[in-house]
């Protein structure tokens, strides 16, 4: 396939109304990237998440879902975050699915950007890997029904997970294996794992194989 640049761009550009702006004393990096673009049945238009941060809360509380609309994949209009918890830092790699009826947006965070208020109050480890919210539409609001995730560890073994349902109609799950269970840098992608949907919403992936193993 060839590829040519648009001379349009950037498409979109972070706006203070929704987002924070740079500030290296607050944060490293303006985080406005990890697009994820999709289509709802019945909407013509296209669809966009995208990690982005709050201007006001905890530092390490205010990652949230940014968003955006199109008619064309190249004239994008921004909307307000769908996010409102204060529990991580950033909520990076989102993917938007639906599954059993429940819309689900997965996204991944390491344990050093998770807010420590949040960690202390519900008595949980500073996990690291793939985690996800639960919502009534594709566009939220969201919400998050349990402080497990679908794949993470203290030990960051496993980031940047996807959800692919395959011919046969089976939901999977898609990693970056980052750690091996001795510890060891790998690099690479992971077989696919089954996901299991509980009556209640949650999900459960059995990832004991690269190491990641968490309380049922």
């Amino acid at each position: 396939l060839s590829w040519q640049k648009l001379g349009s761009n950037p498409l979109l550009e972070a706006d203070p109304r929704f987002h924070e702006m740079l500030d290296p004393t607050i944060w490293p990096d303006q985080a406005f990237r990890d697009p994820w673009v999709f289509q709802v049945e019945g909407d013509a238009r296209w669809h966009m998440v995208f990690t982005t941060r709050r201007s006001t809360g905890p530092r390490l509380g205010r990652g949230t879902i940014g968003r955006a609309v199109s008619d064309d994949l190249t004239s994008w209009s921004l909307l307000p975050t769908s996010y409102e918890g204060e529990e991580f830092g950033q909520l990076e790699v989102l993917q938007i699915f639906q599954l059993a009826g429940r819309w689900y947006c997965l996204f991944s965070t390491i344990g050093a950007t998770t807010n420590p208020e949040y960690l202390r109050d519900r008595g949980v480890p500073p996990l690291s890997g793939t985690h996800y919210l639960v919502g009534d539409t594709p566009f939220g609001p969201w919400r998050l029904i349990e402080d497990q995730f679908l794949v993470g560890n203290e030990a960051w073994s496993m980031y940047a997970g996807r959800v692919v349902i395959q011919p046969d109609g089976v939901p999977v799950f898609l990693g970056f294996v980052n750690l091996d269970g001795d510890g060891n840098f790998v690099g690479g992608l992971s077989n696919p794992i089954p996901v299991a949907v509980l009556e209640d919403g949650r999900l459960r992936v059995d990832a004991s194989h690269y190491g990641v193993t968490l309380t049922p």
